[in-house]
């Protein structure tokens, strides 16, 4: 349900830690940053509108990819790099 109305988390989110609704112009400037108007609301619909849907993009795919891995043998999931050198024999 929070992927399907991005303004309301990330909002809230950002109130939560202190942060402004929008950039922080603060710290832009003390980078020697001035955002113009355009490039603040492009930012802003960046960062309520793009960024949660790729967030969640992300997230189902890591979810698709851990259920993928699980379905295999406990063998096949495990890297040739992270098996032991040395095994013993197995009676």
């Amino acid at each position: 349900m929070r992927s399907l109305i991005p303004l309301l988390p990330t909002a809230r989110s950002r109130r939560w830690w202190g942060r402004s609704l929008g950039p922080d112009r603060r710290w832009l400037g003390e980078n020697g940053v001035t955002p113009t108007r355009l490039e603040t609301i492009q930012a802003v619909g960046l960062m309520y509108l793009a960024l949660p849907y790729v967030r969640s993009a992300s997230q189902l795919v890591g979810w698709i990819e851990g259920r993928r891995l699980r379905g295999q043998d406990a063998q096949d999931a495990v890297p040739a790099e992270h098996e032991p050198r040395d095994r013993p024999p197995v009676d």
